[in-house]
């Protein structure tokens, strides 16, 4: 990646962690372990993505989800 790319944005001192997560996760919560968990319950409901998870595509037959996924947590 070109360094004319790279943007650094500094955080607040008080800033306690960051978590940068990829869009296979519907929401974002303070752990890994949370957010998989809430994940798993909103495609045991909705396997298909045609209502909490509207907007996505479904569950193909043989996988676990819809997506791929990345999260990253920081803590100083």
């Amino acid at each position: 990646m070109p360094d004319s790319l790279i943007v650094v944005h500094p955080l607040p001192e008080n800033v306690g962690q960051v978590i940068l997560a990829s869009d296979g996760y519907p929401d974002i919560l303070p752990t890994l372990v949370a957010s998989e968990a809430h994940l798993a319950r909103l495609l045991t409901r909705d396997p298909w993505c045609v209502n909490e998870l509207r907007g996505t595509k479904g569950v193909a037959e043989g996988q676990i989800s819809y997506d791929d996924r990345a999260y990253l947590r920081l803590e100083p």
